[in-house]
């Protein structure tokens, strides 16, 4: 049917001319169908986590054959080899047969690897108590679908939430958790916050003095808290007694600045008060030294 006939097997053909029921000359012709080459890759689609990799198999008859995209590829001259991806990535195995008389298209399979996203998790940051004091812990993912757990899980409530409840006793001296959060195809990330023991009880301390120079170093006059839950306040005085600064704010201070100028080298009083996870005030009145 058509110009070009479509021939599936091998054909001998034999050419015949003369007048009916005669022969007067003849001739043979065979025409011989040449194969495709064969591709077949054995992975199927899959998803893999960020970070990881798969082994993909193939088969294939013909006389050489390459697999792409090779840059997330390892030993791309194997019929197994390792994908890596960091993003979803279409894999190809082309085939092709050189041989005398065989069919020179080449053929290809193809097989779709998906990349789960990286989870990050976040612990919080490490951080100080006094026995028997109440720590929340606070774990945060980037993957709303994820399952949390911590280990250890000493002194903890709950250790299967973002945000269980811990508390441990004067034994510990410092205890890293670590938190594992979980998406639903297996995938993982992990975090660690580092609790330390503070063991004279709740306090409220300040710095002897401090280097406002910009340098990234105690630049900024804060009060370190153990154990307390609430800064009532935390103000500076110049040596007139005039109130440079305030704030209620835990963990923030003083840059060494008032009204934007920059307050000269020299002694300054501080003066702060705080309440423990109890309930109960602390006081604390000292003077601190401002280098330049």
């Amino acid at each position: 049917v058509g110009d070009t006939p479509w021939i599936h097997v091998d054909l001998a053909a034999h050419i015949c001319k003369g007048g009916l029921g005669s022969c007067q000359a003849s001739d043979q012709i065979l025409v011989k169908v040449a194969p495709y080459p064969k591709a077949a890759i054995l992975t199927p689609d899959t998803a893999i986590c960020y970070g990881t990799r798969i082994a993909l198999s193939g088969t294939f008859t013909g006389t050489g054959y390459r697999w792409s995209p090779a840059a997330s590829l390892l030993n791309t001259r194997s019929l197994n080899p390792i994908a890596g991806p960091t993003r979803n990535t279409l894999y190809y195995l082309t085939v092709v047969d050189t041989t005398q008389g065989a069919c020179p298209k080449p053929v290809t399979d193809s097989v779709l690897v998906r990349v789960v996203p990286f989870i990050s998790v976040f612990a919080g940051r490490d951080t100080t108590i006094v026995p028997d004091e109440l720590l929340q812990l606070n774990a945060t993912a980037n993957n709303s679908q994820v399952t949390f757990r911590w280990s250890p899980t000493i002194g903890m409530d709950n250790p299967a939430i973002a945000n269980p409840v811990i508390q441990l006793g004067e034994d510990i001296d410092s205890i890293l958790y670590r938190v594992r959060a979980t998406d639903p195809s297996g995938c993982y990330g992990e975090d660690d916050i580092l609790v330390k023991m503070y063991k004279n009880g709740p306090d409220i301390l300040v710095p002897s003095a401090f280097t406002p120079n910009a340098d990234g170093k105690n630049d900024v006059l804060r009060p370190l808290t153990f154990g307390i839950t609430q800064l009532r306040y935390f103000r500076i005085f110049n040596k007139w007694g005039q109130l440079l600064f305030e704030t209620t704010q835990l963990g923030k201070g003083w840059d060494g600045t008032y009204n934007g100028v920059k307050q000269a080298s020299g002694t300054y009083v501080f003066m702060t008060e705080g309440a423990d996870f109890a309930g109960k005030t602390l006081f604390r009145k000292g003077t601190s030294v401002l280098i330049r």
